[in-house]
């Protein structure tokens, strides 16, 4: 099957490419994602950067986490106080 295109016909697996001297040459698609990073270096980069973004939230989560836990145990000693002090009452 062919679909045309503005550079020519396209079949399902292969690019049709003219050649200096006019000669249609047909080269296989590549399969799977197109490739975020043209280099190692950037590749490099961009996990170091996404390891560092990573880093950042994760400390921010646990902070955010141990103040949660802070505030709660300080609300159970609070209920236990007013617990003990009503049982207290009524004895």
């Amino acid at each position: 099957m062919t679909l045309p295109t503005a550079k020519g016909h396209i079949t399902n697996s292969l690019r049709a490419q003219s050649s200096p001297d006019g000669i249609q040459i047909k080269i296989p698609r590549r399969k799977g994602r197109k490739l975020l990073y043209t280099t190692d270096k950037e590749r490099r980069d961009g996990k170091r950067r996404a390891q560092l973004a990573f880093r950042a939230r994760q400390k921010d989560y646990l902070e955010n986490l141990e103040e949660t836990c802070w505030s709660l145990e300080n609300a159970v000693k609070e209920l236990q106080e007013s617990n003990r002090m009503a049982y207290d009452a009524l004895a």
